[in-house]
């Protein structure tokens, strides 16, 4: 869970604990709006590829027990399953995390920054 610390009079402890910390309280409206759309963007991105991934396990499970015959045999055990999860997981943050450091570098070039 985030937190937004404001410096003020009641002294640093909030600001020092806190995931963000603005000076006051004018700029909370831009940072609740920026990264809110941000972490919005975030979490439909995760949510999409969760839905993804479930519907590609539970087809290729529905396929293989078409090719069975629909014996009960099962394609995946246990641990394959947990392993594929969380192997898709990591590339998933793993190429999201390439994608943001690349569009960052393709913005500043374009604005001419380093």
């Amino acid at each position: 869970m985030a937190g937004v610390g404001i410096s003020g009079q009641e002294g640093m402890q909030a600001v020092m604990s806190s995931d963000f910390s603005i000076a006051q309280f004018c700029f909370l409206e831009t940072l609740l709006l920026v990264h809110g759309r941000w972490s919005y963007a975030r979490i439909t991105r995760m949510v999409l590829f969760f839905f993804y991934k479930n519907l590609l396990f539970g087809l290729t499970i529905f396929y293989f027990n078409c090719l069975c015959f629909f014996s009960g045999q099962t394609l995946y055990n246990g641990e394959s399953g947990t392993h594929a999860t969380g192997l898709q997981t990591q590339i998933s943050a793993s190429q999201q995390q390439f994608w943001l450091m690349t569009s960052k570098c393709l913005l500043q070039q374009a604005n001419g920054t380093t």
